[in-house]
């Protein structure tokens, strides 16, 4: 295997033997999934040259050989997607998708593709910081295995990318995930990836994060930012959220949000976390019992993009009371003309939980019945919310 350290610091000579210089660094192009060696970096004293890699003719661990004389070298013209091997990766931190983890790069690991040099991966490996340093083959540190990552499942999150662009595979990572390569990275950092994000997305990784992450990164991303992002957070972690702030913090944040949400949340916080209405949602689908199936699907149809996912549908009338609730399955499958009032659930047959029920009792109900969710009511069957099963799991096994 080569690594680019095998070249640092390596002799340049012309097509004379002139010495012209060492080899400090590398260009490559991004854009690809093994990017090539586009040019070296040569510097002599003060000086610097870029050096086209088309003009090295031979390329060994202590001199590079060029195939012309030096005035003739034409400098090399750099491209906005260029990055530098030396000044933008090593001793930098990477996200290894594949791993969905922060690692230091130690070495970059090259090979030979038809004659051209190209960026296979990283070595993350302490032989690969020995490497750099000269003293790789030194016998007690012989038995050190290279730890490398293929360069396809890694991006870069410093240096000269800069997280203009993220990848596709980064994005598609699970927001747990990329939450947990949050917690490792700087602040500043942190705040180039969520940026980089779509603001549902974002969301989603904002409602994996601890409150003192959460409020560091309202902090950063400023307003327009903030509100773009809480906007579109669930109202119940957000009240999750809000619990954890002082009375400053929590007017900054109102200010963010809009007034149907911010009243919600409101409510929301007046409960304590391990009661039905502190785990309540407000985001769930509810219909008119006076519509048809088709008028149903239709409204389903308009708003479905709000919300996480729709396993069922609460039937509730213009007060707000709750008169039954139907499955998004046997929409599906009743008569488009089929009245609600006609094929819903009845209140009378619907499990349901009061406000200030215990977490605990809430999850009996559930597992006993089988319930992805259930609805929670006021004592004139008012609909307040529902309770999802992962939001009571999250309650009686937090995150840590």
């Amino acid at each position: 295997m080569i690594f680019f350290a095998h070249y640092l610091n390596a002799e340049v000579v012309d097509a004379t033997e002139k010495t012209i210089g060492k080899l400090k660094d590398m260009i490559a192009r991004g854009g690809e999934d093994y990017p090539f060696i586009e040019a070296i970096v040569v510097e002599k004293g003060d000086k610097q040259m870029f050096i086209p890699i088309s003009y090295a003719e031979n390329f060994a661990y202590d001199e590079i050989t060029l195939k012309i004389r030096s005035e003739k070298i034409e400098q090399y013209k750099s491209s906005l997607k260029d990055f530098w091997l030396y000044r933008d990766i090593v001793d930098k931190q990477i996200v290894d998708i594949s791993g969905t983890r922060v690692v230091r790069v130690n070495d970059i690991q090259l090979g030979k593709v038809e004659d051209r040099i190209r960026i296979l991966g990283i070595d993350m490996s302490t032989r690969g910081l020995l490497r750099r340093v000269g003293v790789e083959k030194w016998r007690i540190f012989r038995s050190l295995e290279p730890k490398l990552i293929d360069w396809k499942n890694v991006q870069l999150v410093n240096g000269a990318l800069r997280l203009k662009t993220v990848s596709n595979d980064l994005k598609k990572l699970h927001a747990a995930d990329l939450a947990n390569i949050l917690e490792e990275l700087t602040p500043k950092q942190g705040i180039s990836l969520i940026n980089a994000l779509e603001p549902e997305k974002a969301a989603k990784v904002f409602q994996e994060l601890n409150p003192m992450q959460r409020r560091l990164l309202v902090d950063l991303l400023g307003e327009d930012q903030a509100r773009e992002v809480l906007d579109n957070v669930p109202t119940d972690d957000l009240a999750d959220y809000v619990k954890t702030l002082n009375l400053k913090e929590t007017k900054r944040i109102f200010s963010y949000l809009k007034r149907d949400k911010r009243m919600t949340v409101e409510k929301f916080i007046e409960y304590p976390n391990d009661t039905a209405g502190g785990l309540m949602t407000s985001d769930f689908v509810e219909i008119d019992p006076d519509w048809t199936v088709e008028e149903a699907t239709t409204h389903i149809k308009n708003i479905s993009n709000k919300y996480r996912s729709i396993f069922f549908v609460y039937i509730v009338d213009k007060a707000g009371k709750l008169f039954g609730v139907i499955s998004a399955r046997t929409l599906l499958i009743k008569d488009p003309m089929d009245p609600m009032r006609k094929i819903m659930k009845p209140l009378k047959k619907i499990h349901t939980v009061h406000p200030a029920t215990d977490v605990k009792k809430v999850a009996e109900i559930m597992t006993k019945y089988n319930l992805f969710s259930i609805a929670v009511t006021d004592k004139h069957h008012k609909l307040l919310g529902i309770i999802t099963v992962d939001d009571v799991m999250r309650c009686l096994m937090p995150y840590s």
